[in-house]
């Protein structure tokens, strides 16, 4: 994720690899300019390119590869996708953990190598995805990257690329106390959101106080994604808080009868 500060002056700095193929790009949709500078830093195979922009608005957006060769949704679904995160002048408020997760699809047919997959664009026009994912791939936030302590306040930024679906972004046993609607800071925040929507190449913002200790599951909540890939888990380490959640574990209730 790129982080810059509203009011900064980012210059952007992009190398294509000469054993590559095709030219690449970038379009970044906090860039107020054509094509979101991906006219201006378009790179062929071996060459650089450099533009520079004024960060003019603050939020969370997505980058992506905008190259035409063969057609922007093959670099999309081929993962040349990111976040950049725009801080307001003031910075936004303290938090005591910061996390940033992109969820994407992936579109896939067997290629000429064994065991190796490519981009199927037959799967792609007809928004079938074989994989959705969060951070690149299955598993990929299922060990112990996310974590906080109980009493803290986490604060995730969420992307969604796409390069199709609409991700319901939702928290197994939270509750987002804030969420920073598609991804604006100095718009609209709604308060005790369950499910927030983030729309293809959109983002949000979401904060929440964690209150008792566990695994609280990631989740896109078009739930049959979970099985493709898009889960992913915080683990809230601390003591138990009994007036806020208790198991009532039978068992014990029976013991103590």
């Amino acid at each position: 994720m790129i982080r810059v500060r509203e009011g900064d002056t980012v210059e952007i700095h992009l190398k294509n690899l000469a054993g590559n193929t095709f030219p690449h790009n970038m379009d970044l949709h906090a860039v107020n300019g054509p094509g979101g500078g991906a006219g201006a830093n378009l790179a062929a195979p071996g060459q650089k390119d450099v533009f520079s922009f004024k960060a003019l608005t603050p939020g969370l957006f997505i980058y992506h590869c905008a190259s035409p060769v063969p057609n922007i949704p093959a670099h999309i679904a081929n993962g040349m996708y990111g976040l950049i995160l725009v801080d307001p002048t003031e910075g936004l408020p303290a938090v005591d953990q910061e996390y940033a997760i992109i969820e994407s699809e992936f579109f896939t047919k067997p290629s000429d190598k064994k065991g190796v997959f490519e981009l199927s664009m037959e799967k792609g026009l007809s928004e079938q995805p074989d994989h959705v994912v969060f951070n690149g791939k299955a598993g990929a936030l299922m060990g112990e990257e996310l974590t906080a302590k109980v009493g803290e306040t986490v604060r995730l930024y969420v992307g969604n690329i796409g390069p199709n679906g609409t991700s319901s972004f939702h928290i197994i046993g939270e509750i987002f106390d804030t969420v920073y609607v598609e991804g604006a800071i100095g718009g609209t925040m709604n308060h005790n959101v369950q499910t927030t929507l983030i729309p293809s190449a959109g983002a949000a913002i979401v904060e929440f106080k964690v209150d008792v200790p566990g695994a609280y599951l990631l989740v896109d909540h078009s739930i049959f994604r979970v099985a493709k890939g898009a889960v992913g888990v915080l683990t809230v380490s601390g003591k138990d808080n009994h007036a806020i959640f208790n198991e009532m574990n039978p068992s014990i209730l029976e013991e103590s009868e």
